[in-house]
């Protein structure tokens, strides 16, 4: 059985390689197969309350999971998880260290995650009760990411270049 097995792998192999040697396939280039699996959208962001203007930005599917579960760093430094998340549906919390102190992390959510939907995220010591940081955003899907658009890359209303993620200080996810 073992060699059956063995075999049959080995003959799966060989009929792969024979497959590279005929040249390259038609069809999409690197770049549009790679935009295809990571899902590049383009998503509105405004924080409700906030004197800044709202954004778009080029977003793959880790930062639209980000939309709803934040990560919080100061100084480039993460909060360091202490336990595990809890989940619920809408809902996502958990405890955090960060610099010697400890942190409740809570993200709360309404609508579609696929198209529109408004999170309220709060960021709270647990060690000092007067310290907490709180914001509600809502994302709005606009369609694809316009070509030549890196992932993270955002603009203001008036299409000026706002960031990129590499221009983000690593304290810009969430205080504490």
């Amino acid at each position: 059985m073992r060699t059956a097995g063995w075999l049959v792998a080995a003959v799966a192999g060989v009929g792969a390689l024979a497959a590279c040697g005929r040249g390259p396939a038609a069809g999409p280039s690197w770049s549009e197969r790679q935009a295809t699996a990571e899902k590049r959208e383009l998503w509105s962001m405004e924080a409700e309350g906030a004197k800044a203007a709202p954004v778009v930005v080029c977003t793959d599917i880790a930062m639209r999971l980000g939309f709803v579960k934040p990560v919080p760093s100061a100084g480039g430094a993460p909060c360091i998880r202490l336990n595990r998340p809890v989940e619920r549906p809408g809902s996502y919390a958990f405890r955090c260290q960060l610099a010697g102190e400890e942190w409740a992390v809570v993200s709360t959510w309404t609508g579609d995650a696929s198209r529109d939907l408004t999170v309220a995220m709060s960021v709270s010591s647990l060690d000092n009760p007067n310290v907490a940081y709180a914001q509600t955003r809502r994302y709005r899907r606009l369609g694809a990411c316009p070509a030549g658009w890196s992932i993270g890359e955002s603009r203001d209303r008036q299409g000026r270049s706002v960031s990129t993620l590499m221009d983000w200080p690593a304290a810009a996810s969430a205080p504490p």
